[in-house]
């Protein structure tokens, strides 16, 4: 039983972490296929959340990028969403 658990264990840790991989890959092809409005700002915020406690340098790019984005068009949600992320960063 001991053994079927920690098999169990090891399979689910490598599914999240793969599918962590791809969720990272996904959201930056999202941030390719967007235009500069609400669409990349909101790109730029998940990108932002996604690193901020992996890599809270990558998250502080994506979230000035973001916040300047939304300064730009008048965004406020994605001002205060790119805030956040420099917040928690």
């Amino acid at each position: 039983m001991k053994l079927f658990f920690l098999w169990w264990l090891l399979l689910f840790s490598y599914s999240t972490a793969v599918g962590q991989n791809s969720n990272e890959e996904s959201l930056k092809h999202r941030l390719t296929t967007v235009k500069e409005d609400t669409a990349r700002v909101n790109a730029l915020m998940d990108l932002g959340f996604f690193y901020a406690f992996r890599y809270p340098d990558t998250a502080v790019t994506y979230g000035m990028q973001g916040l300047q984005l939304a300064q730009k068009i008048g965004y406020k949600l994605g001002k205060a969403g790119s805030l956040s992320i420099l917040c928690l960063s």
